[in-house]
C-alpha cells in the first residue's frame, strides 16, 4: 500500500502484478482482476473494460484514453512491482504527466507510488493557471 499516514492513499490508479494475472485498481480504490490473456493483451471478464498491453506498458480505456504505466515501485516499497501511470492521454492528444517520489532502497525518482507532481504541458498560463 502507498500510505500517506492514517489510512490515506492518493493515486490515479495502479496495476498490481499477481502470479498469473493483474489487478487494476482505479482512483477510488476499487479493484478489478485482469485475468484474460489472448497472447498480447490482458482484459477482464468482470465488466471492467480496460485492456493492458504489457509490451507497450499501456492501459487502454473504451473512450480512447490510455495510461503509460512506466513507473514501477521499487523492491524496498510495500507495493513493490506495482505499476503507476507516468502519462495519461485522451483521444484528442491532450495529456498530463505524473512524477513520483524516490522509493525505499532506491536513489531514482519514479520508483514509488507517491505522487510528487502532475503537470499539464499544454496548459496556457493565465489568471487561473499561473506559470
Amino acid at each position: 500500500s502507498i500510505g500517506y499516514g492514517l489510512g490515506w492513499k492518493l493515486q490515479l490508479g495502479a496495476l498490481v502484478p499477481e502470479f498469473n494475472y493483474y489487478i487494476f485498481e482505479d482512483g477510488t480504490g476499487a479493484q478489478y482482476k485482469l485475468d484474460q490473456f489472448n497472447g498480447s493483451v490482458w482484459t477482464s471478464r468482470d465488466g471492467t473494460y480496460v485492456t493492458y498491453n504489457p509490451s507497450l506498458q499501456r492501459l487502454f480505456f473504451p473512450d480512447g484514453r490510455f495510461w503509460n504505466m512506466n513507473v514501477v515501485s521499487a523492491s524496498g516499497e510495500p507495493d513493490a512491482g506495482t505499476r503507476y501511470p507516468s502519462q495519461i492521454e485522451d483521444s484528442n492528444g491532450n495529456f498530463v504527466t505524473i512524477q513520483y517520489g524516490v522509493g525505499a532502497g532506491s536513489s531514482a525518482v519514479n520508483t514509488s507510488g507517491r505522487i510528487t507532481s502532475i503537470t499539464d504541458p499544454l496548459a496556457v498560463p493565465g489568471p487561473s493557471n499561473p506559470s
